[in-house]
């Protein structure tokens, strides 16, 4: 009986924990792409081209946005870059915009299209301005929360006609958080 009693605690903790191993939880089921809520942080190199092409610059651009809907992110954008080409002297010049983008949510294929407004600076015959326009792209999520971006966005100066417009592009990486 002094066996019995000794050996019940054993046997209980034993089934305690095979009825724990037993017990299923559902399967994890990764979500890609962001939820409301979510933070994006991006990072790309950038370029710039007049509608000609005498005027070239190469840089980086760093963004970060929040998704206040599945859909929609409006966040804010820094870009540098530096000036080359037979109408330019060697410049340096910034941009700092703030956007809103609308974000198509199509599994792990993200295109999105938006609205950009900002101000342009910088040295060497960079006069500073104001833009506005337009900015679309598509974002490509390699894992969940990480994702590789083509983007473009046409932004003329306040002071512009819309043809003359100045094209950026971007090719970077990005991750939600």
């Amino acid at each position: 009986m002094k066996k019995f009693l000794l050996a019940l605690p054993v046997i209980a903790l034993m089934t305690s924990t095979a009825m724990a191993q037993s017990a299923t939880e559902p399967p994890y089921t990764p979500q890609v792409g962001p939820s409301a809520g979510d933070w994006e942080a991006k990072l790309a190199g950038s370029g710039t081209s007049t509608n000609s092409f005498d005027a070239n610059s190469f840089g980086a651009t760093g963004s970060i946005g929040w998704y206040w809907l599945d859909w929609l992110e409006p966040g804010f954008q820094q870009s540098v870059a530096f000036g080359v080409g037979s109408d330019v002297k060697d410049q340096v010049a910034g941009i700092s915009s703030v956007f809103v983008d609308f974000v198509a949510p199509l599994d792990r294929w993200r295109p999105y299209v938006g609205l950009t407004l900002g101000i342009l600076y910088g040295s060497n015959d960079v006069d500073t301005e104001g833009l506005w326009g337009l900015r679309g792209g598509v974002k490509y999520y390699v894992a969940e929360a990480t994702f590789i971006d083509l983007g473009a966005s046409y932004t003329p100066t306040f002071d512009e006609a819309f043809d003359d417009a100045v094209l950026n592009y971007t090719l970077g990486v990005g991750f939600n958080f």
